[in-house]
């Protein structure tokens, strides 16, 4: 007896899972092609761009080679001219040391001498700039000299034009000198060699008497009498002849004219 229960609920559908299975198969599917396109066409492109450029490949490799050739050629030089030492004798590369230690002590001779020339020369350039700054120097003075020349001369050709004599004894003695210019009624008497102005002095009648006591208060040891035109008294100059001041004053007698400057028009000192 069949006792199999019966089942009056739905029955189970798979249809919808079977969907989503088919649909996330056909999503993957077209993924994975356009994944393949998108790989093919990067390949594609990548090697469209790294496409070897044969002629400049085979221009570096030219260059290459023309320095490996190059360098080839300096090995064999230098591998010659190592050999060619090498197989020197000892005798000839000791005398060509010898040499060059010869040369090398010319070489350190020369510069010492060139220190030493330098050194003269820097001595000579101090000592050049020594007589300039003195030349300077002298240089000032001379003009100092010169403008004192100048002035002298100056001085000389005021005096010149002035026509005034210059008084000195002869005998260089120190005296106690005067000088006295006679003109009308009075006397102006000035000591010699000594900065002082001339005094006036009235004679009056007595032109000697007073001549002599003015010469006698002042100690004169002599006295150089000039007489002027207007002044001429010849009692007076035959006294002074005949040495007749007192206190044994030695004279001196001359004339001038009126025009005759025998004082210092600038301070009135008889020289």
């Amino acid at each position: 007896m069949n006792r199999r229960r019966k089942y009056h609920g739905p029955a189970i559908s798979l249809f919808a899972f079977q969907d989503i299975i088919t649909a996330v198969c056909g999503i993957l599917i077209v993924m994975v092609l356009l994944l393949a396109i998108e790989l093919t066409s990067h390949t594609s492109r990548t090697t469209s761009h790294s496409s070897p450029d044969f002629k400049a490949l085979e221009a570096s490799l030219e260059d290459i080679n023309k320095r490996r050739k190059e360098l080839q050629n300096r090995v064999d030089s230098q591998t010659e001219s190592v050999s060619a030492s090498v197989s020197r004798p000892v005798a000839t590369i000791e005398a060509e040391i010898r040499q060059l230690r010869m040369k090398k002590i010319l070489l350190e001779d020369r510069i010492k001498n060139a220190a030493v020339r330098a050194k003269l020369l820097d001595d000579d350039q101090a000592a050049t700039r020594l007589a300039i700054e003195t030349r300077s120097e002298d240089l000032e003075r001379l003009e100092d000299l010169n403008r004192e020349k100048d002035l002298l001369e100056d001085s000389l050709q005021e005096e010149q034009s002035d026509n005034r004599p210059i008084f000195r004894f002869v005998d260089g003695r120190s005296r106690n000198g005067w000088i006295a210019v006679i003109d009308s009624q009075s006397a102006t008497l000035a000591p010699l060699g000594r900065g002082e102005r001339p005094e006036k002095l009235l004679l009056g009648s007595n032109a000697l008497r007073s001549l002599s006591e003015f010469l006698t208060r002042q100690g004169a040891e002599y006295v150089l009498v000039l007489f002027r035109p207007s002044g001429m008294d010849h009692d007076l100059l035959d006294a002074l002849q005949t040495g007749k001041l007192r206190g044994g004053c030695g004279v001196g007698i001359d004339l001038i004219s009126e025009q005759q400057t025998i004082f210092d028009p600038q301070t009135g000192l008889a020289q």
